[in-house]
């Protein structure tokens, strides 16, 4: 379907020597090896013809103020198709549209490639698959190894299903995308919808850009009246904030600012006194105000075509009933190997020690407030103090010590009487400072609300997990929880609707027998099997000539407190980071271990920089990228998400297989079953295996990426119960036997400018 070709040419001077087409006409293409489409100007316009070499009819196509060039053909399209009708071409009677498959096709085959895309046949079938998904399905599977293109792929098939699947065509709803992290939400903004747009517009597929929206929570937006208090505040301790005020006055937020997400010299601190909290009801600054503008402009229906978001607005949405987002058929999960985690964190909860007083503060010492000279009102915040203390020192007497990773520990308790009476009478006294300030809009439900609604939860301790988190860094206590049925609330909440259907995505959603696990995760394993789609669309890339494998035999079983296990550690990490000439990410689970083995090594003059990812160190990766042949010591969020392509890193170290930590869901899954080998065999093994990928998938990241894995955990060394699923789960990477033989593969598929340290990397999107 519409080819466009200059194959006529000699046909179209036949028929103007035969005086069937004006002597004056210039040709410039054949549409469909059927009609020639030429030009003439009149009256200082272009008129465009398209002549039926069939019928010998001709029929004016379009006018034009100015010439149209060769790239800007594709947009004659859509009138070339209705002007046919008048030359003998009946398919107008049908009211003749492109199929949803052709539309598929032509999209990847034909126009992507005219701008530089390659024709990868995955990124087809998953777009094909996709959309039957979108279409028949409640609930399709898609892993989508990297290098399948998937962004583009679910962008083009929910686009299919939006305007042609009939069921649905004529609602208007936009095609919602939520994805996991802020970095993918922009890239699919700023770079993959507008270049879509441009493509489909250019080819006359579509008459108006595609409009998207962003949605993300309220706290992510500046609010001028909170700022304007805020840096009022300030200013009465001028010297104190000197630097701050400075800043401020530099940039001039009340100009510049909206999404604070794109805000980059400024603390999370700064940023959340400035940002939208609390009911908006009544504000003295609703005119002009970006948010509510932004909210209004998200609202109108039929001129959104897709709405991104993230998962935990997609999921309070749904709980909510549809009151947050525009109503949706059509939803794409993104980065879906962390939906069952920000479920657990959305039906959970969590109550930080310090958050009542912040709360307090906030209306103790605002200036302008009313209450601030009654005394029922301070002697109703001095309650709400004490017992807020009183309950966390309760809690800290109380509790038992769990598990300890440095700068957080879990700590368990038993949810007595005594500790639901404090609970009840610290919500008893919230509820009273909230009745106070109804009146003032800016503080009405800010923190306070959600706390009242948090310890409310903790009434039916039946239907919860609970435990504390205590950050030692800050000396807060975390009172949290989270509801023991996680997998029925996300059936009831997102597979239960048959007005909708999703496409659940992630290059990492299977353990080595599939998606079984997956789909018991997240609640679709109560789903039939005919409403459940699954496809693995593989990564082209060669991992055979691309990549290696080593599993060490050297290292003991894992005890970070033992001394000669760390020492084994160091001193295998080291051959390995001599061997490939640095260019290494070394994968932990624990800050303690990484900090150990960090300290060993530093005094043993590896001639390589040598940088430690802390949880506060937020350049480290930044600094490795630029590092040309940097050793990066890291944990947490360089195991996913994060993409170094080139050279620079080459070699992935994974220190201990990264087997779930112990949560109360997972506590209460070892419970339900019969063994501990059955809790380790369905459970915490597979999660250790899509993890364990998500860290292998650091280390290729395009078609000429080259490098080696290392995995340092004697339980997957031979003859050890784990090797057969790891082996199988990493079964694309090519095993060897030493680090003699990973060396010598390194040798052969590096360039000299790689071991001289002086080649550019690039890094990937």
């Amino acid at each position: 379907m519409f080819e466009i070709t200059n194959k006529g040419m000699n046909e179209f001077h036949e028929l103007k020597e035969l005086g069937k087409i004006d002597h004056t006409c210039i040709y410039d293409f054949t549409f469909e090896n059927r009609y020639l489409i030429y030009h003439y100007k009149i009256n200082g316009a272009y008129q465009y013809v398209a002549f039926d070499k069939t019928t010998g009819l001709g029929s004016t196509v379009c006018k034009r103020k100015e010439r149209l060039k060769k790239t800007q053909f594709h947009s004659m399209i859509g009138d070339i198709l209705y002007s046919i009708k008048y030359t003998g071409d009946r398919r107008h009677i049908k009211n003749y549209t492109l199929a949803p498959e052709e539309f598929i096709e032509i999209v990847f085959r034909r126009i992507m490639p005219s701008y530089g895309y390659a024709v990868r046949e995955e990124q087809i079938r998953m777009a094909r698959t996709m959309y039957e998904g979108l279409t028949h399905k409640i609930a399709t599977c898609c892993e989508a190894e990297v290098g399948t293109g998937k962004t583009l792929a679910y962008l083009v098939a929910g686009l299919a299903a939006k305007m042609f699947n009939q069921t649905y065509k004529h609602t208007g709803y936009p095609v919602t995308i939520a994805t996991s992290s802020i970095e993918l939400q922009k890239a699919i903004m700023e770079n993959e919808i507008p270049m879509l747009s441009k493509m489909l517009m250019d080819y006359g597929i579509i008459k108006k850009p595609l409009n998207a929206v962003l949605r993300k929570g309220k706290e992510h937006y500046f609010c001028m009246a909170r700022y304007n208090d805020y840096f009022k505040n300030l200013h009465n301790y001028p010297e104190h904030h000197k630097d701050l005020i400075t800043a401020l006055k530099k940039v001039c937020p009340e100009q510049h600012f909206f999404d604070l997400d794109t805000v980059k010299d400024f603390s999370p601190k700064v940023k959340a006194r400035m940002s939208v909290q609390g009911n908006c009801t009544n504000c003295p600054q609703w005119i002009g105000c970006r948010y509510y503008q932004h909210l209004a402009d998200a609202s109108i229906l039929y001129d959104i075509d897709f709405q991104i978001t993230n998962h935990n607005m997609y999921l309070m949405n749904l709980m909510m009933g549809s009151k947050l987002l525009l109503p949706c058929n059509y939803c794409i999960i993104d980065e879906a190997h962390k939906l069952a985690e920000t479920a657990a964190q959305v039906f959970g909860c969590e109550i930080e020690s310090d958050a009542v007083d912040k709360f307090l503060n906030a209306v103790r010492y605002n200036e302008n407030s009313k209450l601030v000279s009654r005394s029922n009102f301070k002697i109703a915040l001095a309650e709400a103090a004490y017992s807020n203390h009183k309950l966390f020192d309760y809690l800290k007497i109380e509790a038992v010590e769990s598990e300890d990773d440095g700068e957080m520990q879990k700590l368990n308790f038993r949810l007595t009487e005594k500790i639901q009476d404090l609970m009840a009478h610290l919500c008893s006294c919230l509820q009273r400072v909230q009745a106070f300030v109804e009146d003032e809009p800016k503080y009405k439900g800010l923190h306070c609300s959600t706390i009242i609604s948090a310890l409310e939860r903790f009434k039916q301790p039946e239907k919860l997990l609970y435990w504390l988190t205590f950050d030692k860094n800050n000396n807060f206590l975390y009172l949290c929880c989270v509801p023991r049925n996680i997998e029925d609330r996300l059936f009831s909440l997102l597979w239960n609707d048959g007005n909708r259907s999703t496409v659940l995505t992630s290059g990492t959603m299977r353990d080595d027998t599939g998606f079984d696990y997956f789909k018991s995760e997240n609640g679709l394993n109560r789903l039939e099997t005919s409403k459940v789609l699954e496809a693995n669309c593989s990564s082209p890339f060669k991992y055979g000539k691309q990549t290696r494998l080593y599993i060490s035999e050297n290292v003991p079983y894992p005890d970070n407190e033992n001394a000669q296990y760390i020492k084994a550690v160091a001193d295998e990490v080291e051959k390995l980071v001599r061997a490939t000439g640095g260019h290494t990410a070394i994968l932990f689970t624990s800050y303690h271990t990484l900090r150990s083995v960090y300290d060993i090594l530093t005094t043993r003059n590896i001639p390589y920089p040598m940088i430690q990812m802390t949880r506060t160190n937020k350049n480290a990766i930044d600094e490795f990228k630029r590092s040309e042949n940097g050793v990066l010591f890291a944990s947490g969020t360089m195991w996913e998400g994060v993409n170094c392509v080139g050279d620079i890193l080459s070699s992935v170290i994974i220190v201990k297989l990264p087997f779930p930590l112990r949560t109360e869901l997972l506590e209460q899954k070892k419970k339900e079953c019969n063994s501990l080998p059955e809790f380790v065999q369905k459970y915490a093994v597979p999660q250790m295996l899509i993890k364990l990928r998500q860290g292998a998938g650091r280390l290729i990241r395009s078609e000429t990426d080259t490098g080696v894995i290392a995995i340092l955990d004697s339980r997957a060394a031979k003859g050890n119960r784990h090797r057969n699923r790891v082996l199988k789960a990493l079964s694309k990477y090519p095993l060897v036997k030493s680090i003699d033989e990973l060396e010598a593969f390194i040798r052969t598929v590096k360039p000299d400018e790689y071991w001289q340290s002086d080649h550019n990397t690039t890094e990937g999107e």
